[in-house]
């Protein structure tokens, strides 16, 4: 973080962070107050004079890992973007070369394999516009281009089919071998199915999925930012649903939901709000500002869990039916509840009455 020398600095290698004469007296320091190098040019010159990128330092360490410039990306960030290691390559270069992220595969490497560029695709594969596609791979590719879905808007990435922008399903999709990744908001139209085997949706400004039809998945997740994470007033099939918002509740529920485990998280709202009826072994809902699970309709689990920072942990106006209903920091009930209920807050004394 900081650097300090009296009377001369010589530099001929990396120097990351600020430097600065701790001379008792600074006049005796030569030359001027260096520069404070910072992320996209992190390395101070040689002659202490100008901010460069790892890449233009030019001794043989192009990559920056978060500390320091290195030849290659360290195991946890495997791949480099403009410089940078990262964990995954970002949705707008979703192909890796030599474990650089490109926006396409280089011309001597025209063929995709799992996001890998390739010369040639691998003998249990086919090649259909430059990707390598298993025989699983080429029938969901073959599902979303018979459903008019543009290549323009997605990848396939092994049998995962990863998708930029907003995806709606208006006629009933089966790519029940695969797995479905949208960079936007997935929504299905009333009366329509959608069978995959795990889909996700992260949105910033949108629901992460709008379901008014049917999906059947082994496991279903939307994320949003500025929106509910799951908006259901369909039909949830699945093993595992799972929202996550940042502002509005997690999972909001005027449908059915029929999974092994269903879980709503929230900052600023509930973690589930529920109006329709969810059946589950386990139901979750947490919030830090909301309740952590408001319901409305129906819930019938074996565990049922709400908690929450600043509003009820569970607020129930009509139907709860469980073995287990845990809560922290309180409960509210106006409606019906059965099953042992329980304080599962880390210290018991913050559960609010007996």
């Amino acid at each position: 973080t900081n650097i300090y020398y009296c009377q001369t600095i010589n530099n001929d290698g990396q120097i990351i962070g600020k430097v600065s004469c701790n001379c008792v007296d600074s006049t005796q320091c030569v030359g001027a107050e260096p520069l404070v190098c910072q992320m996209p040019t992190p390395v101070l010159s040689g002659d202490l004079s100008t901010c460069l990128s790892c890449a233009d330092a030019d001794f043989g360490m192009p990559y920056w890992d978060g500390n320091s410039c290195v030849d290659e990306c360290p195991a946890d960030k495997p791949v480099a973007d403009d410089g940078v290691c990262v964990v995954n390559c970002p949705e707008n270069k979703p192909f890796i070369d030599e474990g650089i992220c490109l926006a396409v595969c280089p011309a001597d490497k025209p063929f995709s394999n799992d996001g890998v560029c390739v010369a040639t695709c691998p003998e249990n594969t086919t090649s259909i516009d430059n990707m390598c596609l298993s025989e699983t791979a080429q029938s969901c590719y073959t599902a979303m281009s018979l459903a008019e879905f543009s290549i323009d808007n997605f990848t396939m990435q092994g049998v995962t089919i990863k998708y930029t922008g907003d995806m709606v399903i208006r006629n009933s999709l089966d790519i029940s071998g695969c797995n479905l990744e949208v960079a936007g908001t997935l929504g299905v139209d009333s009366g329509k199915t959608l069978t995959v085997n795990n889909v996700k949706a992260e949105s910033i400004s949108d629901y992460g999925i709008n379901n008014y039809g049917t999906i059947k998945a082994n496991n279903a997740s939307g994320t949003s930012k500025s929106d509910y994470g799951i908006n259901n007033y369909g039909t949830i099939e699945a093993n595992s649903v799972s929202g996550t918002s940042e502002s509005k509740a997690g999972i909001n529920n005027y449908g059915t939901i029929e999974a092994n485990n269903v879980s709503g998280t929230s900052k600023s709202e509930v973690g589930i709000n529920n109006y329709g009826t969810i059946e589950a072994n386990s139901v979750s809902g947490t919030s830090e500002n909301g309740n952590g699970i408001d319901n409305y309709d129906t819930i019938d689990a074996n565990n049922v869990s709400g908690t929450s920072e600043n509003g009820n942990g569970i607020e129930n106006r009509h139907i709860i039916k469980g073995q287990n209903i845990y809560y922290c920091k309180t409960i509210n009930n106006t409606g019906q509840i059965s099953g042992s209920i329980s304080c599962n807050c880390v210290d018991n004394t913050q559960c609010a009455g007996t």
